[in-house]
């Protein structure tokens, strides 16, 4: 059981790295190469409600370990699709990050974690996670 909690937090952690770039990116980074002078929150911003739920990124890193050895991956996802129990006319967006860690014998785990941020106000935000 420890083993198994121990490859939990492990990629749990591979996926709080993917949430902390994913969040970079949507307030601070710049955003696509057509909008490279604005942040991914100003450029959800600047669509309509329609066109913003319909736009997502993607991408996923590669997370090197000692050696140069696969330590993991993890898939970020920014997107802007309706919020569960928010106002159908609120603007949120969706950072996903699913964190895979590899534990250097075959075996792999997988978190994912979910933080919406208000589009008005990132400071307000809702994170949950879960094992995959």
């Amino acid at each position: 059981m420890a083993i198994v909690q121990e490859r939990n937090i492990q990629a749990y952690y591979v996926a709080m790295t993917g949430i902390e770039m994913g969040t970079a990116a949507l307030l601070t980074e710049p955003g696509p190469s057509v909008m490279a002078t604005i942040s991914l929150l100003d450029y959800f911003k600047s669509l309509s409600l329609t066109e913003a739920r319909a736009r997502s990124m993607t991408e996923t890193v590669a997370l090197p370990g000692p050696g140069g050895i696969l330590m993991g991956s993890v898939q970020i996802t920014i997107r802007a699709p309706a919020k569960p129990g928010a106002p159908t006319d609120e603007l949120w967006i969706q950072v996903e990050a699913i964190g895979t860690h590899f534990d250097g014998a075959g075996a792999a785990r997988t978190v994912g974690v979910q933080v919406w941020y208000s589009a008005e106000n990132p400071a307000i935000f809702e994170q949950n996670h879960v094992i995959l």
